[in-house]
């Protein structure tokens, strides 16, 4: 390239710097509205971008307070259910009561009673009368069995026409054990508490032995006199224990404890 062509690109490269230059010098001194936009644009867009030391920096989207130093990070709190403000705590839940629990009794006062105190425990109940020799040996069986058994519910039922009233006089006048020894709890055979024995066995015969199990239900209904022997291996079956047997129990788990661990013998004087 000759030194005329050289001269001719560099005075064409010269101009955008002498426009740069002029719309700098306006701007500055605000003699051309236009160019002080320009110049505001160009310095602002530089600033955002450099620090005061030309270094560049990004900005954040959102500010951020500044953090003081040895400052702990926030912990946020964890969730936790919502607590009912009446809630208590968990209560053992109580026995449900079975169709031989909620059934309508009444007692030898006429009173309508239930036997929902004896959810969760096994009853031996009797269907009687007072009229009846084969009921009335039965129930010597039931009163001694009563004192017994402690975990069980003994119950005489009565057919009695007669009423409560005739039934409790007629009790009070037999030579029954004495209440302190027996257990066993008199009430009225009603209609409804007579179909649900009916359900499981239908006898027009007394006495009759019902076994019940703790949840409520009919397990068993023995027709006639129930010899002690048969109604012990009853009540074995029910899951009850007499108060000798768990003495014996209790004897025997004493005497096992002992034997796995024994006392140290005394050691001899040197």
């Amino acid at each position: 390239m000759s030194s005329s062509h050289r001269s001719v690109v560099l005075r064409i490269l010269a101009i955008p710097a002498a426009l740069i230059g002029i719309i700098a010098v306006l701007g500055g001194t605000g003699a051309c509205p236009l160019c002080s936009g320009l110049c505001s644009s160009v310095t602002s867009g530089v600033g955002a971008f450099r620090g005061g030391d030309g270094a560049a920096i990004a900005a954040p989207l959102v500010e951020e307070p500044p953090v003081a130093p040895n400052a702990k990070p926030a912990v946020k709190p964890e969730a936790k259910p919502d607590a009912r403000p009446d809630a208590k705590p968990d209560a053992a839940a109580e026995p449900a009561l079975g169709p031989m629990h909620a059934a309508i009794y009444r007692d030898l006062d006429n009173k309508v009673v239930d036997l929902a105190d004896a959810a969760g425990k096994p009853m031996i109940m009797e269907l009687w009368a007072t009229w009846c020799g084969p009921c009335v040996r039965q129930r010597a069986i039931m009163h001694q069995l009563s004192a017994e058994y402690e975990d069980g519910v003994f119950v005489g039922l009565s057919v009695d026409e007669k009423g409560p009233q005739y039934v409790k006089n007629w009790i009070a006048k037999s030579s029954t054990p004495s209440p302190h020894t027996s257990k066993v709890r008199d009430l009225m055979a009603t209609p409804e508490v007579r179909s649900l024995i009916a359900r499981r066995k239908s006898a027009g015969t007394v006495p009759q032995v019902i076994y019940v199990s703790r949840k409520g239900e009919i397990l068993d209904v023995s027709i006639g006199v129930q010899g002690e022997p048969f109604m012990r291996a009853m009540l074995k079956n029910l899951g009850l224990k007499s108060a000798a047997q768990k003495a014996a129990d209790e004897e025997k788990a004493e005497k096992k404890a002992a034997a796995a661990d024994p006392a140290p013998k005394d050691q001899p004087a040197p």
